[in-house]
């Protein structure tokens, strides 16, 4: 029997950000087994994708272990409400992750 951990991720994303702004989101990870590289995506989904259907962007990030890595800087150049969502590969010790679309914490208002 393998017993894998349960890793869960989450997005800080700015509640607001003026129009043309460019953000980076911090990605918390935790409840990883070991310290081990584990990679993570940051999917950004544009106003009016309330379903997190189609990113119009991703980034991706790895870090050894539990605790923050920041995204690289994404541009928001229309106005609306913007969603994120964080996905983690799965590895040899732990299952893959991802968090929730309008999760707290994964939404930033553009004016």
């Amino acid at each position: 029997v393998k017993v894998r951990g349960r890793p869960t991720v989450s997005a800080a994303a700015p509640p607001t950000a003026a129009l043309g702004s460019s953000v980076q989101v911090p990605v918390t990870i935790s409840g990883m087994p070991f310290p081990m590289r584990v990679d993570v995506r940051l999917k950004l989904y544009g106003p009016g994708d309330t379903t997190c259907s189609n990113a119009i962007s991703t980034s991706s990030m790895s870090r050894l272990g539990n605790g923050q890595v920041v995204s690289g800087s994404v541009l928001l150049d229309a106005a609306g409400v913007y969603s994120w969502k964080v996905e983690a590969d799965p590895g040899d010790l732990w299952q893959g992750a991802e968090s929730l679309c309008g999760a707290a914490g994964s939404r930033t208002q553009v004016q």
